[in-house]
């Protein structure tokens, strides 16, 4: 049995090779089942019937289903709303690229992160020593005017604390930082100054990856009444690459090399550019400087139960064979 998925507007049109048994329905992305027995058992469970006209794709016939609309056909067959959502999340493990070419989820996909705490909002936080203006890069000749360094693929370090890719000097990185509101498990990512505060579990997971490319630096976390909180670690990703697919990227790309964001665009990866990478910072994201991870670096914090990691995943051209 074959079969693959192909976006519509209102959902998605289920494509199916096997009279007899139609796939199940990815209701996002434009993809082909890699796995058999998956799209079986998700079939079997939600029974998809054969829906809609023909409309012309040769060998296969064409059916439209949204989100909502397969989630109802599961609760039909006796299935609950979460049963349901774990049976899409199985066939969507075992899918292929939009363009329909063969590769593991870990060789195709790359997302940007966010701490995803839970809460419904962030308490705060506050640093009780060092100087984070004094947290610069290492390594770059800066300016006396503008306070930047400009490198020979046209892009620049700013003489600044935040995320550029690079190494900074952790010498001034606070040693404690209070975490405001009310004492609670904290998750595996948090953020202080719009820098990431991971524990030893992420830490060890990127250092698995990656060993010895990233800066950690060690920190206290304490709660108001200056009980321990945890022992965490600042968190700097020290790669800078270039991951933007220039044809199909729809933003605008700057005479100087940034891209600014226009209404309606997107940003697609090339793969070729960043293969063998895990965790980067793209220099010409004007604006924005979350770290890009790999579909490898999602696959190894999910299974050493890291919590708190948010993903967004980005349309993706892959690499040349």
């Amino acid at each position: 049995m074959a079969g693959g998925l192909v976006q519509d507007g209102s959902g998605c049109r289920v494509v199916t090779r096997d009279s007899a048994t139609p796939t199940c329905c990815l209701f996002e992305y434009s993809v082909q089942v890699e796995e058999p027995d998956c799209v079986s058992f998700a079939a079997h469970a939600f029974r998809v019937p054969g829906l809609g006209a023909k409309t012309g794709e040769p060998g296969g016939r064409n059916s439209t289903i949204s989100k909502r609309g397969l989630l109802a056909v599961g609760a039909s067959v006796g299935l609950s709303y979460a049963m349901a959502l774990a049976f899409v999340g199985k066939a969507e493990a075992h899918l292929l690229h939009p363009q329909g070419i063969a590769q593991k989820e870990t060789e195709m996909t790359v997302y940007t992160i966010f701490d995803d705490t839970g809460e419904d909002y962030s308490p705060g936080f506050a640093l009780l020593d060092g100087d984070m203006k004094k947290v610069l890069p290492i390594g770059f000749e800066f300016h006396p005017v503008t306070n930047r360094a400009k490198l020979s693929d046209g892009t620049s370090v700013k003489k600044k604390e935040f995320y550029q890719g690079v190494r900074v000097d952790p010498t001034h990185l606070p040693t404690k930082v209070i975490m405001k509101g009310r004492k609670r498990e904290l998750t595996d990512l948090q953020r202080a100054h719009n820098i990431f505060l991971v524990s030893d579990s992420f830490r060890q997971v990127v250092e698995g990856l990656e060993p010895g490319i990233h800066l950690f630096k060690p920190v206290e976390l304490v709660w108001e009444d200056g009980s321990h909180a945890a022992s965490y670690f600042w968190f700097y990703p020290c790669v800078r690459l270039d991951g933007m697919d220039r044809k199909h990227t729809t933003h605008e790309l700057t005479d100087v090399g940034l891209w600014i964001n226009k209404p309606g665009g997107q940003y697609v990866v090339n793969l070729e550019q960043v293969a063998g990478h895990h965790v980067w910072i793209d220099p010409r994201m004007n604006s924005f400087d979350l770290p890009f991870v790999s579909g490898a670096f999602k696959r190894a914090m999910a299974d050493a139960g890291v919590r708190g990691i948010g993903y967004h995943e980005l349309p993706t051209i892959p690499r040349v064979k």
